[in-house]
């Protein structure tokens, strides 16, 4: 790439000149495929330069391709930790504890109240 903008190489500025300027315009700012070699004063072609456009296959899509913006809006509440808590462990922890797997807390004994109070 020319460190050079189509300004820069106009005619009419100062360094400019009338190649340099109809160069530039006839690609009008898209990047060619390579570099000029200002030693040979040629343009050499960089395969890796060239442009790929990768389209996915839409056969069969069932979308549209667009959305309307002619859509109710969805008014919903704060989701809080315990909301997340009672969608994702809640059920689990409930079968558990209907099943025996899991045993009440007692407050009134000891060890329970050394465990509550040492996480406080």
């Amino acid at each position: 790439r020319l460190q050079l903008t189509t300004k820069m190489a106009s005619e009419h500025k100062p360094g400019g000149h009338k190649l340099w300027h109809a160069m530039y315009m006839a690609h009008r700012g898209v990047q060619m495929p390579g570099y000029f070699d200002h030693q040979t004063a040629k343009f050499v072609y960089v395969e890796e330069m060239e442009p790929e456009l990768v389209v996915p296959d839409l056969t069969d899509f069932k979308l549209k391709p667009y959305v309307s913006y002619d859509v109710t809006d969805i008014k919903q509440g704060q989701f809080l930790a315990r909301d997340l808590f009672n969608a994702t462990y809640a059920k689990s922890i409930a079968d558990e504890f209907k099943r025996g797997q899991i045993k009440a807390i007692d407050d009134n004994n000891e060890e329970n109240t050394e465990k509550t109070n040492s996480l406080s």
